[in-house]
């Protein structure tokens, strides 16, 4: 059963005079790693991220009921040799414009011809290849120390980005008790750059589209 867990709000920030204790029922959190493989003229290339969801159903007062969901992980890099880097994105979408859909991929893998609940979702163990509608948003860069060289990538075509003989094999999701994955940092050599260059990295993969919802570029690619 997920677990049953409670705050009391006076220990909680803007919990104001209110007292005594708010009840998260049920709570469930979930952990896996998330896996891209690419098929390139060297042979298979692969990178991983250990990602974690959590979701609850909070009570207490009536207008602060609801689902609330938290994530815990990273962007998933793959180095391609070469100089070339293809990396998923913490988005959805034909731009990333989409967080949400990180929530239905352990589902999506493992019991894909079944109706699971958010609540039951921490039952499901094991592995499973991702289907391609969540696959998550694919970008590179030219130069990974220019954020500015960012791109986006069709999964059914990075022989039109890297050459022929690069092509997508598969995602797979395998659910772990590993440590989530930190360091994109240490693969993204702009990342301590001055000016957010997680913002400079968006608006040049997006190639000057500026509708869309409102986003943390560096969400995209670190969370929690």
């Amino acid at each position: 059963m997920p677990e049953k867990i409670a705050f009391n709000m006076d220990q909680l920030p803007g919990s104001g005079s209110v007292g005594g204790y708010i009840y998260l029922q049920p709570y469930s959190s979930n952990r896996f790693r998330l896996t891209v493989e690419v098929d390139t003229p060297d042979g298979l290339k692969s990178g991983s991220s250990v990602i974690e969801t959590a979701s609850w159903e909070s009570g207490g007062l009536p207008d602060a009921r609801g689902v609330r969901s938290t994530v815990k992980g990273e962007a998933i890099f793959v180095d391609l040799g070469h100089g070339k880097n293809l990396i998923a994105i913490l988005g959805w979408g034909k731009l990333g414009e989409d967080e949400s859909k990180i929530f239905y991929l352990t589902r999506a893998a493992l019991a894909p011809n079944r109706k699971v609940e958010w609540k039951d979702e921490h039952k499901l163990k094991g592995r499973g290849d991702l289907p391609s509608s969540f696959f998550p948003t694919l970008i590179t860069f030219s130069d990974l120390g220019d954020p500015a060289t960012a791109k986006v990538v069709s999964p059914a075509e990075l022989a039109a980005t890297f050459g022929p003989g690069y092509s997508l094999r598969r995602m797979t999701l395998e659910t772990t008790s590993t440590p989530v994955t930190r360091g994109i940092e240490k693969k993204l050599l702009w990342w301590s750059l001055p000016g957010r260059p997680a913002s400079i990295a968006k608006r040049a993969w997006r190639e000057g589209v500026r509708t869309g919802v409102s986003q943390v570029p560096e969400d995209l690619f670190q969370k929690g």
